[in-house]
Formats: structure tokens, C-alpha cells, sequence
């Protein structure tokens, strides 16, 4: 299977999305998977894994809920539509934000999961933006959310079955 996962965040940037897909990339190679990551363009060291990272686009830093985080603007968002149709599986992760995931779900034509990461008690641009945002939340086919309270941040604002798969943890690194 080819899987394309979507993120605003991933290395050089540290933290757990990045540690997220970087990991749960590594097992679905393992399993015989053509994997490939898409996010945007940033100043930092080359990692090993380069050759599997797409780039596009240039990523901001911003600061939101108490964290700081990325997002990705993409001067041509058709580069996006090539892209995430290459693939069988769209896997994104973050947040509804109007960037890389609304791209990626605006053109896949492909089954799209959504892993949500971010925790909040209240969000007024979801709040704000619920309605309109219904559109790209419809496209996604299988909800995920890394904690109870990721989950529960997201589901006031977009309901729906969302299962709960914890962030893993590599215990090899801590031996």
C-alpha cells in the first residue's frame, strides 16, 4: 500500500507529532508499505529519513494554545493535489487548520484518516469556523485521536466515531 502521511510539523522540528510519524512510519515500511511524508520546507540538518520527506511550501512557526507549533504556505496548492493522489492512503496529523490538512483533504480522492494530537478545553476559531470546516471534516474516513482528551477537545466541534490510539513510545531508546 502506498501511505502518504500530512503534516505542518516534522523534523527538525522536535516533539511528538514529529516522533509520531516518524515512528509509525518506520513500522508500516517494515510491513512492505511505500511510505512518503509531506510538510513544508524549513531551515535544520539533514536527517536520514530525507529521502522519504516531500517538501513544499514554506513553514512558519506560530504560537497557539499554550505551544508552539507550524504552519506550511503553499504558494501553488495543485503541487498538493499531485501529490496526495500518488497515493492509496492519505494519513493526516495535527489539527483542522488551513493549511496542509485542508489542502490534502480538499484534492485526495483517497481514503483520508486524520489523527488529532492537539489538547484544548475551548477553541474559538473552531468555533467560529465549525460550519464551513464540516466540508473537509466529511472527507475524512477514519477519525483518530492520541488521548481521551484529544479526542474530546475535537468532538464537541466535529463529531464522529474517533478512536483512541495512544502515542507509542520506543522503549529500544531508553535500554
Amino acid at each position: 500500500m502506498r501511505i502518504l502521511f500530512v503534516s505542518d510539523i516534522y523534523y527538525p522540528h522536535i516533539g511528538g507529532v514529529s516522533e509520531h510519524i516518524y515512528h509509525l512510519a518506520d513500522e508500516f515500511e517494515k510491513k512492505g508499505h511505500f511510505v512518503r511524508i509531506l510538510t513544508g520546507r524549513m531551515s535544520g540538518d539533514f536527517f536520514p529519513d530525507e529521502e522519504r520527506v516531500i517538501r513544499v511550501g514554506t513553514g512558519l512557526t506560530v504560537k497557539y494554545n499554550q505551544s508552539v507549533g507550524r504552519i506550511t504556505v503553499v504558494p501553488n496548492p495543485y503541487v498538493v493535489e499531485d501529490i496526495v493522489n500518488r497515493f492509496d492512503v492519505v494519513h493526516i496529523h495535527g489539527a483542522v487548520a488551513p493549511t496542509f490538512p485542508l489542502l490534502a483533504l480538499l484534492f485526495s480522492k483517497k481514503t483520508n484518516i486524520f489523527t488529532f494530537h492537539p489538547t484544548f478545553d475551548k477553541s474559538i476559531p473552531y468555533m467560529i469556523l465549525k460550519k464551513p470546516l464540516g466540508y473537509f471534516f466529511r472527507r475524512i474516513d477514519g477519525l483518530i485521536a492520541v488521548s481521551e482528551t484529544a479526542r474530546e477537545s475535537f468532538r464537541k466541534y466535529f463529531p464522529g466515531e474517533y478512536r483512541i490510539i495512544p502515542n507509542g513510545v520506543d522503549v529500544k531508546r531508553f535500554k
